[in-house]
């Protein structure tokens, strides 16, 4: 989660530890992007439903005096976030974009629309650089009789990393610079570097620093190219498709992402493809008005005495804590050092899920989050659950323990259908111009996507609920028209409505966009 403050009459938000990531903003096409000295001047982020041509999004946009900015081209290979997300990056006046933004959420045919804020590294500075108190506190070494990570890659969204350290290097994939475009991921901040070595630093070698995740290997994805290490949330989301489409089993995202729909939607976007994120709660050290995130798990900070760190945020949207004072690591300049904050004990915790996944190849991602959760340390509070500590401390060797996966023998295909109704317009509707259309859909197992088709022809495909889509009858003759709504579940089984019949009806006043 992040934790926001005024900044040069900016928002910013803040991530959990001791550097500052960076961010970006889009230049004109093949350029890099430039951060400006006031950080999220005029952009929005914005989604709109599925179906909404550019010419009619670009018609919505002009009322508002904004425009879509053009995305730099990306490496072969990678996607834009219009590709993956439907996220167009929007240039408005800067005095205009709160007021846009909320008009723009009001608008049917957006599916959401938000300030591109940035966010900021906090830094704390450790008592004892050289403590590593926090391997036994989360029984590691009962834990690494079991996994030691083998095969997983573990994708460290921040400032970069120090390629050529000589107890990360054998560890490090090639990773790529979501800001400039290219694979340079030299760390400008430092921030970067530590994470990385707490995650995954080569171990047991007689020197430096032990990680937690000695055999995994760390996808650096730089989303910062400047020195303080501030990254704008469009930046972060970009991120985490690459990495999704990059093969990363798990992201860490060291700073406070939960208010974002623009990163829960690429949280999602990562999640759905089998992967695991997990974030920082920030160290404001104050209580969060913030809710459960069932893509993205939360990490708070722990003392060596197990307490609350003072620092760390905390609420209901924590789901684990871990240690994070004093964590010995990497850093920027080839040596070792330590790290404080939440910005360390969320790479504590992907470090333990990359044990966990290369123990337990064949378990969920949901199936992971829970074997974490069930086997913290929750003797610290009554209870199951608290907003300080989420469901405990974590305790590896318990999870490890815990996390012998025998899988059914046969188990049954689920060959239930969906269901699928479409519930707006209603049967027989007069509609015109620019229409909403809304899906409902249900499944034992999940609904994987709804399609929507408008005379046989595919409008869109819309991923979550609430299904919407929007359907242009401009270029159709008045008269009865046909719209079908095809629901596909996790187990790839079909449903499709009977015809749902509207009344195209253009020659009054058509609808147009607000």
């Amino acid at each position: 989660m992040l934790f926001e403050k005024t900044l040069l009459n900016k928002q910013i938000i803040k991530v959990m530890s001791g550097a500052v990531l960076m961010g970006a903003i889009a230049t004109p096409a093949m350029a890099e992007y430039q951060l400006p000295d006031e950080v999220g001047e005029g952009e929005l982020i914005i989604v709109p439903k599925a179906g909404l041509s550019d010419q009619d999004l670009n018609e919505i946009l002009k009322k508002h005096d904004a425009k879509v900015e053009h995305e730099p081209a990306v490496m072969r290979g990678a996607k834009t976030m219009k590709q993956s997300l439907r996220a167009n990056l929007v240039k408005v006046p800067k005095e205009k974009r709160e007021k846009v933004a909320k008009e723009l959420n009001a608008n049917p045919h957006i599916e959401y629309a938000e300030v591109n804020r940035l966010v900021e590294l906090e830094s704390i500075t450790a008592n004892d650089p050289k403590q590593s108190w926090h391997l036994n506190k989360m029984n590691l070494p009962e834990a690494w009789s079991k996994s030691k990570g083998k095969g997983v890659v573990v994708a460290v969204l921040d400032t970069g990393v120090n390629t050529s350290h000589e107890d990360l290097k054998a560890n490090l994939l090639s990773g790529y610079n979501v800001v400039s475009k290219n694979t340079n991921v030299t760390d400008t901040n430092g921030h970067g570097t530590k994470v990385a070595g707490v995650v995954a630093a080569v171990s047991n070698n007689n020197k430096g620093v032990a990680s937690i995740a000695w055999d995994a290997k760390v996808l650096p994805v730089k989303i910062s190219n400047r020195s303080d290490g501030v990254a704008s949330l469009f930046d972060i989301a970009r991120a985490l498709t690459w990495a999704a489409d990059n093969g990363a089993d798990i992201a860490n995202v060291s700073y406070q992402i939960s208010d974002s729909s623009t990163v829960k939607g690429a949280a999602k976007y990562f999640h759905d493809k089998g992967g695991l994120v997990v974030a920082a709660a920030g160290n404001s050290g104050k209580s969060m008005t913030c809710t459960d995130n069932e893509y993205v798990i939360t990490v708070s900070a722990t003392t060596s005495s197990d307490g609350k760190a003072s620092f760390s945020n905390y609420g209901k949207c924590i789901d684990v804590a871990a240690p994070g004072q004093g964590l010995a690591t990497t850093t920027k300049n080839g040596s070792y050092g330590s790290g404080t904050g939440t910005s360390f004990a969320a790479p504590a915790t992907a470090g333990v899920l990359a044990l966990l996944k290369a123990a337990n190849p064949k378990m969920s991602n949901k199936e992971l989050e829970s074997l974490l959760e069930n086997n913290a340390d929750n003797s610290m509070f009554s209870g199951s659950f608290s907003t300080k500590f989420g469901y405990g401390r974590i305790d590896a060797g318990a999870a490890l323990r815990d996390s012998v996966y025998v899988p059914d023998p046969e188990p049954e295909l689920d060959q239930t259908a969906p269901e699928v109704s479409i519930t707006s317009p209603k049967q027989d509707s007069e509609v015109n111009g620019l229409f909403s259309v809304d899906v409902n859909a249900a499944d034992n197992e999940g609904v994987k996507k709804v399609e929507l088709y408008f005379n046989g022809q595919r409008v869109g495909a819309d991923f979550s609920s609430p299904y919407s889509f929007s359907v242009d009858s401009s270029a159709v003759a008045d008269g009865e028209h046909t719209l079908t709504a095809i629901a596909t579940d996790t187990s790839g089984n079909v449903t499709e409505t009977a015809n749902h019949y509207v009344v195209v009806n253009n020659a009054e006043e058509p609808v147009t966009p607000d």
